[in-house]
């Protein structure tokens, strides 16, 4: 009896290792091969109310996270509005695979999806509302895109980082004065 314990440990902690071996594998790649993608830089919990206020989810509306990261805009929208449908877009592999996870984990599957890749190639014309936390240049390279495929009366909430040729509806100042990060929301609405 005790030796398959042994034996089941043994497989079990070789296990662990490999995932581990995985994962560091795939972080390593992940930091050196992105270089000018976004970083993954999680939004602050504090300011989630703020995000889903601006977004104005109603029943029923489509609600993009461009960059997801590791979901927290997703599951907290859809914590408040569970009868809304929410796509996460996200390029990064570790990020992708934590999204993944916690949304698995949190058991919001049928509400939330989450898809690994560029969302230069995202179709967004069903969204209703789209938040996004990317670097000045990348909202700007997205302009165009946003411009031509997002319906009249999409809301647009950007943490942090304006479109230069596009002024927002709403600043909304998030009062953070001691941190670097998460200041302000700029809302558009297309």
């Amino acid at each position: 009896m005790q030796i398959v314990i042994l034996i089941a440990l043994s497989v079990f902690i070789g296990v662990v290792v490999l995932i581990s071996f995985v994962l560091c594998g795939i972080l390593f790649l992940n930091i050196f091969t992105n270089r000018k993608d976004p970083p993954f830089v999680p939004v602050s919990k504090d300011i989630l109310a703020d995000i889903i206020k601006s977004l104005k989810i109603k029943s029923g509306d489509t609600v993009y996270d461009i960059g997801c990261g590791d979901a927290r805009v997703l599951l907290a929208c859809c914590k408040k509005h569970p009868d809304a449908n929410y796509i996460g877009i996200e390029k990064n592999i570790y990020p992708y695979l934590v999204s993944l996870s916690r949304v698995w984990i949190s058991g919001k599957s049928n509400s939330i999806r989450i898809k690994k890749r560029d969302f230069f190639f995202e179709d967004v014309s069903q969204a209703a509302g789209i938040f996004a936390y990317l670097y000045q240049h990348t909202m700007d390279d997205l302009l165009p895109k946003f411009e031509k495929e997002l319906s009249k009366g999409t809301r647009l909430v950007s943490c942090d980082f304006a479109f230069t040729n596009k002024e927002p509806g709403e600043v909304v100042e998030l009062n953070r004065l001691s941190k670097s990060l998460c200041k302000k929301l700029y809302i558009y609405e297309f």
